[in-house]
């Protein structure tokens, strides 16, 4: 059946390609080849993990798809057929930011990055750590972060900057990809704040925000080209073709970040990015076969932000489990099982329709209101839309990026978007924009 899936995804993707103009940055194209990616790996490794999928995983994933698509369907017909677009605009002059500036932010970055370290490593030592042991930092913050009995985590302050780090690189990542796509101007100082985030992340033991700068540098770079090109399919083939080199490249650089967290280190580079990426499907498969609800509360996954406040006033959360069991096929285990079984294991086959026609509708109505804009938008839509391209790994959107520190980093995001952005553009004049196909 993992043939089969694979066939069925490929063509889907195909279909959802021609379906929306041949627009390689539809959500429903990213989120059917994430599937598309996760099953590869999953197929490749079948006889390693020893493995079958039954039909009703194949069902489902389909059916999730589907739905997906067709909340991006409503969100086309609106903006398209309803002649919501507006003409696309073209830029006079690229956007001048001073060295200076960029030093001072950058030092600030580090100053933050200082006190994140002494917090990091304070949390390795209350985990067991033992400076100049030759162990690995990073593994003992890890194991204190998933633990259920730990209780000691980084200050407010720290928590604060990494959100702030985050915003800063963001921004200064829309900033060079503007000016490198539309003036082919290259000002490489402003990439020093988007390494020493860089930082903050290897401490931070999150691969999550890994993968969430890389998605920001696909979209923003994605968008900017096309509207370059006007948005045709030519464009977008090579944006797929830029999109395949950096993955791969992504993909050296998530396995030592894999090996600079320890947990990893005795496996080699192949499996630690096949685990990651494709067990996700044989333990999707495996956890619908025998069903065991993780939670006894309702939505405790899903909406595990609202219970996160619910637990400042009182409310007793420790019936909320933050992390899934871990599923073994020999000596490779993952606890991550796509987006499916969140909503199905919570709310049904109907839960499961019902939320990812919203989130193909959400992300679909924020990306064609943005398609032939240059705004803070644009890089508030590529920071959302990490939870799109983890779909064949895990559910985020509901679970980790709704939370107050989303607040914070939209706050940062628009505060900073405003001093570096707006304050450093000329008046623009109109040029002519494609029709919408279809």
């Amino acid at each position: 059946m993992i043939y089969i899936l694979f066939l069925y995804l490929l063509l889907l993707f195909i279909i959802f390609f021609i379906s929306f103009g041949g627009n390689i940055l539809s959500p429903s194209v990213i989120a059917t080849g994430m599937f598309l990616i996760s099953t590869f790996f999953a197929l490749i490794n079948v006889n390693k993990w020893k493995f079958e999928l039954s039909e009703i995983t194949v069902l489902l994933i389909i059916i999730s798809l589907i739905f997906f698509a067709i909340g991006e369907y409503i969100a086309y017909l609106f903006f398209c057929h309803g002649k919501k677009i507006n003409k696309l605009k073209k830029e006079t002059s690229y956007i001048y930011i001073s060295t200076s500036h960029i030093f001072f932010i950058s030092f600030l970055l580090l100053f933050l990055l200082f006190h994140y370290y002494k917090q990091t490593e304070l949390l390795a030592i209350k985990n067991g750590y033992h400076r100049g042991s030759g162990a690995l930092m990073l593994l003992y913050v890890r194991n204190g972060l998933i633990s259920a009995e730990n209780t000691v985590s980084r200050d407010r302050l720290a928590n604060y900057s990494l959100i702030f780090a985050r915003a800063v690189a963001y921004v200064f990542l829309y900033i060079y990809i503007y000016n490198v796509v539309f003036f082919k101007r290259r000002k490489w100082v402003l990439i020093i704040p988007i390494l020493i985030y860089a930082m903050f992340i290897v401490l931070s033991t999150s691969r999550i925000l890994f993968i969430n700068l890389f998605t920001v540098v696909i979209i923003v770079t994605g968008i900017f080209y096309l509207q370059k090109n006007q948005w045709n399919t030519t464009s977008s083939l090579k944006i797929a073709k830029f999109g395949i080199i950096f993955i791969l490249f992504f993909l050296v650089l998530f396995t030592v970040f894999g090996l600079l967290r320890g947990v990893d280190s005795k496996a080699n580079s192949f499996d630690i990015i096949s685990s990651y990426i494709g067990l996700s499907i044989p333990s999707l498969d495996r956890f619908l076969l025998t069903v065991k609800p993780v939670n006894s509360v309702y939505g405790g996954q899903t909406f595990r932000f609202l219970y996160n406040i619910l637990s400042k006033f009182g409310y007793d959360t420790s019936s909320v489990s933050k992390f899934y069991d871990f599923t073994y096929f020999g000596k490779y285990g993952g606890n991550v099982y796509t987006v499916v079984r969140t909503y199905f294991e919570e709310f049904g086959l109907i839960g499961l329709i019902f939320f990812m026609l919203f989130d193909g509708i959400f992300f679909s109505f924020f990306f064609y209101g943005i398609q032939n804009k240059r705004s803070v938008a644009i890089i508030l839509y590529a920071d959302l839309f990490q939870s799109v391209v983890m779909f064949g790994i895990a559910e985020t959107f509901f679970s980790s990026v709704l939370s107050s520190e989303l607040i914070y980093d939209v706050i940062f995001i628009i505060l900073l978007y405003d001093i570096f952005v707006k304050k450093h553009k000329s008046k623009m004049y109109v040029c002519k924009y494609k029709e919408c196909p279809l």
